[in-house]
């Protein structure tokens, strides 16, 4: 690996939601590379100001907002993706009854966007 550039890497956390999709990872909105439930991936990037976010590769949502950092030449920066909401999709789960009475509230309104962005995305330290 290059002096002159930077090195991100992303840690995925192990997490049943999701646990079967791959999520891409991009900077600056460009897919980079991927990475798998567990795993962890590194890229090299150009130094300066960057974003970082994670889609599924299915639908390509986004599942993690972006992070914006600055990194330098030669500097590596760590990310670590963790599911945040699992007492949240535990808590619908429970509610498999409730599900028809749910839908159109879930269809129509902005409550899709609560449900699918439920990880997040931080530099380790």
């Amino acid at each position: 690996m290059s002096e002159q550039k930077a090195h991100v890497t992303v840690k995925r956390e192990h997490s049943f939601y999701s646990c079967a999709v791959i999520f891409g990872v991009c900077v600056d909105g460009m897919k980079v590379g991927s990475v798998a439930n567990g795993g962890e991936a590194t890229f090299e990037i150009e130094p300066g100001k960057h974003t970082l976010e994670c889609k599924e590769s299915v639908m390509g949502r986004l599942v993690a907002d972006g992070a914006p950092f600055e990194i330098q030449a030669g500097e590596r920066l760590e990310f670590c993706l963790r599911c945040s909401g699992f007492i949240f999709a535990t808590f619908l789960m429970t509610m498999t009854v409730m599900i028809p009475l749910l839908w159109p509230l879930w269809l129509f309104s902005g409550f899709r966007k609560y449900v699918s962005r439920r990880f997040t995305l931080s530099v380790k330290k």
